[in-house]
Formats: C-alpha cells, structure tokens, sequence
C-alpha cells in the first residue's frame, strides 16, 4: 500500500518536471530543429538571476557572450540590444573560430529562451571580412518600419572595405530571429550611411520614416592626372525589399597639387608609407578653438588637444583602403578597453580629412575635421620627439606693443596671447633661425568663430638696457612670408615695437632690533 502511495508521488514528481520543460504556446521553440544551424553547433549557457543580463553588472567596456563560442575563438565585439521588441535583450557576437588571418569572421545572434532560461545562438552567417581590426556592427532602423537591421562594415582579406546590412525575416523554424542579406558592397572607396532627421512621430511609434540611403564614394585618375570621383547612392525598394542603386553621380575634383608624381607614388604605395609622411604635428581649420592632432608613427602614438582636453591613443594597425587614406586602429591609452577606428584621408600633402568611428559611440567626434600640417618651425617646437634646435631667442613675460598699442604676453615655453583694443588672440608660438636670420612665427586663434591665421616675423632688432625701473627689452618684428628664395617682406608691412620692462628687484633691509 505505502510502495504503491510511494510509486504515485514519484510519477507525479516525475511528470510536473517534464510539463514545466514543455513549450508553451508563445515561446521560442529550443528544438534543434527550430536552429538554422547544425544541431551539433547548438550552444547553450545557463543563466542565474543574478547572471540575468538585465541585472548583470558590466566588466569593462564590452559585454560578454552570453553564448559559449568554439574553442580558440577570437571574440572581436559584442553588441547587446533589443532586436524583436519581446522585453528582452539579444546579442550580436562577431567572432573568428580561429586567429587564422584568413579566417572570416562569423556573425551570430543569440536569443533568450525565457523557457530554459538560456540565451542560444539562432541565426548566424559567415562574412566577407577578415580583419578583426576596423571592423564595427549595429542594429539601427534603416527602412523607418521600427525593426532593426543588422550593418556590419569590415575589411576583406584583400584590403578591400565591405559592408553588408540584414534585414529580419521570417524563419522556417518557427519563431526563431532570422536574417537575410538585403546589400553587400565590396569596394575601395568610401561607404557612409546617410542619416536623415526623422519626425517626432516616427520618435513616439505613430508612424514610419524616412529609409536611410547609402552612399558610396571612389576615385579614381585620368589620363589627364585629374581625379574623378564618383558618388553611388543605394536606396530602399520596399517593393523589392532590398537597396537598389538610385543614382550615380561623377565629378572632377578641383586641382589642389595633390596629383603631383610625388604623391601619386605615395598613394600607391603601401600604409606604412602614407602613415610615415602624415607624422607630425597638425591643426583643425574652421574653427575658433585651439584643437590640435599629433600623428607619431615611429612611437606609435596619436594624440588629440584641445584647450585642457587630451586623448592620447596607441597607434595598433594601419592599413590602405582607399585611394588617398588610410584607416587605423588606435587604443586609448587611459582606457584600454575603449578603441577607435580613424579614417584618414590625404587632400593634399598639407591638408588631411580625419573621420572617427567608436562602436560604443553613435555621435560624430568632436575630432572630426579638416586639418592642416604645421610649418617645419612651428613642428621643431610643438612634436616634442623631432630634432629640436637651440632657441636663438628666448620670450617670456608681458611686451607693449608701441606701434599699434596692446599687449602681447609670452608664456614659456610656447603659449601666446595678443591684447588688441578691441579684441583677444591666443595661439602659440616659436623662434628658429634661417641662415643669418631669426624668425618669430606665430599661430593664433580669435575668440570669435573664424579660422586660426600663421603670422611670421623678422627680428630685425634684439636689444636690452638698463634703465632707472630695471632692465628694457626692445624687439621689432617686420611681418614678412617665407618664399623658396628666403625672407620676403609682406607688401606694405610696417615693423612692430614692442617693449618689456623688467623692473630691478631690490632686497628690502631686516629691520633693526629695538
């Protein structure tokens, strides 16, 4: 009696274990057969409340799979965000199964089975890309129906950029995530997603909007030595549900020097040389604040300035992608977690175009911009590792200007500020000698929004006396410009004054002792 009251309770037992690990309707079926991917690939990683990835605290920068990968896997990042709207988190895993550098890399989304209480690898795709370096993914709504694509950009075992975008799609294996291709673009120009503002309604999910367009930029040389650039847009069909070419645009590019033999040499030749003829020091044009870029190929460093701001990064790869630039794939030196992708792009031998992407960042960089090379003075004083030659003058303190009234203030070793009466320049400056003669050169910056300016001078005199307040410093400063034939005078340049007293510090007697 009590063996068969014994024998009922375990059946019992037995079966609410197997009813609570059945599917109910609704829920994603764990099947093997639900995967589209061989059964023997199926991965499973058990979470605890606590491991839940909503509660989950963060190590670092980058989430970690939720999904265990095959052994020697090279996890490249990790992207954790809401893909069905189903209130709770997917991730996308992009990873190489070997270190390999031929290996593609794999694209994987895992899924959360609120019925096993596991995240589980559902849908993934092997891609075009190899390199772990400049490699990014995000899921954001191209076509405007509020379900997120899939874009991955990357660099093929070519040196070729490739992007490919995925759009969701119903799968054959029941309620599973799913993805097909929708555009793959292999090339070796530029690719850029063109964002539109969308309306407030869009932002509220009372309607759709605007699909994005995606544009594709190549240059190419004809026989003349002018450069060709040709611009294709791709833009969303929703008939055919893929992006379709829309326009294709070409045009010339306006002369600048930048086809000289030299360069055309340079731009087809290998990264290591383009990235050793941009070292040094440069500046943002077009802008009123004092921001600075400083390339160091040979210490492998690049570092970003502006006012009391400073990023520095270690310079870990650099390859050519397209015709005039190169990419490169910096560390930040402070947070080594965090990594940049920067496109750099040659307009002329003085003039280059930096474009920063930061996978964890959608903003643009306040770093972006156009930039201009220092002159060869200005970089002996602010590229600290270049050969720095002795001073032949040395400026420091406050100078009145007796010629056109004001103040210029030289703070060692390099800063400057130039009082005018009615307004304000900051910038710094150098000295260095050219044959015979001492040159004064200065980059300034207006406190209004205008582009910063070079000024050079001649000392024509440097002199010092002793007057009854202390010691006079005298300078005059002739304006002129640098020519291939040496100093030329600036037409009607009239020379500058200034003037520093440095007063005589006295010692004051000790009192004497009543």
């Amino acid at each position: 009696m009590h063996a068969t009251r014994l024998l009922q309770i375990m059946s019992l037992i037995v079966f609410l274990l197997l009813l609570s690990c059945a599917p109910t309707p609704g829920g994603r079926r764990s099947s093997p057969g639900s995967l589209p991917i061989l059964e023997q690939e199926t991965r499973f990683v058990s979470l605890s409340p606590q491991e839940h990835p909503n509660e989950q605290e963060s190590e670092g920068l980058f989430a970690k799979p939720y999904i265990s990968l095959p052994e020697s896997s090279q996890v490249i990042t990790v992207l954790t965000v809401q893909l069905d709207m189903d209130g709770e988190e997917e991730q996308l895993v992009a990873y190489k199964t070997s270190p390999q550098p031929a290996t593609p890399i794999t694209l994987s989304v895992a899924d959360y089975d609120s019925i096993r209480d596991v995240y589980r690898e559902v849908w993934k795709t092997s891609l075009p890309m190899t390199s772990p370096y400049f490699f990014s993914m995000e899921a954001i709504d191209l076509t405007g129906d509020h379900t997120p694509e899939l874009v991955v950009q990357g660099i093929t075992e070519t040196g070729d950029l490739n992007l490919q975008i995925f759009r969701r799609t119903l799968s054959p294996w029941g309620l599973s995530l799913s993805y097909r291709s929708v555009l793959s673009i292999t090339t070796q120009g530029k690719v850029e997603i063109v964002r539109h503002e969308r309306s407030t309604a869009y932002a509220e999910g009372q309607t759709t909007g605007q699909a994005f367009p995606v544009r594709v930029t190549t240059e190419r040389t004809d026989e003349g030595g002018t450069i060709i650039q040709t611009i294709t847009t791709y833009e969303w069909d929703v008939f055919q549900e893929v992006y379709t070419v829309r326009a294709t645009e070409e045009r010339a590019l306006e002369h600048r020097g930048d086809t000289s033999e030299e360069l055309r040499r340079l731009f087809e030749g290998t990264a290591e040389a383009i990235a050793t003829f941009v070292a040094g020091p440069w500046f943002k044009e077009e802008t009123h604040e004092e921001t600075f870029l400083v390339l160091d190929y040979e210490n492998r460093e690049i570092s970003f300035y502006r006012e009391d701001i400073q990023e520095i990064y270690l310079w870990q790869n650099s390859i050519k992608n397209f015709y005039r630039g190169i990419s490169i794939i910096a560390q930040n030196k402070t947070l080594p977690g965090l990594s940049i992708s920067i496109y750099l792009s040659l307009q002329d031998a003085n003039t280059i175009q930096i474009s920063i992407t930061t996978p964890e960042i959608r903003d643009p960089s306040p770093w972006n911009g156009t930039y201009s090379r220092f002159t060869e003075g200005l970089q002996r004083a602010f590229f600290s590792r270049s050969p720095i030659s002795p001073r032949p003058l040395h400026l420091s303190g406050v100078f009145t200007n007796e010629t056109t009234g004001g103040q210029v203030i030289f703070s060692d070793p390099s800063r400057l500020t130039w009082h005018t009466e009615d307004k304000s320049l900051s910038g710094f400056f150098t000295t260095y000698a050219i044959k015979e003669h001492t040159i004064l050169e200065f980059l300034l910056f207006e406190e209004r929004h205008t582009p910063p300016t070079h000024r050079l001078f001649l000392v024509t005199s440097s002199k010092e006396e002793t007057v009854p307040l202390g010691v006079k410093k005298e300078l005059v400063l002739l304006p002129i410009r640098l020519t291939p034939f040496g100093v030329e005078p600036l037409p009607s340049a009239v020379p500058i004054t200034l003037q520093q007293i440095i007063r005589e510090q006295r010692e004051t007697p000790a009192p004497t002792p009543q």
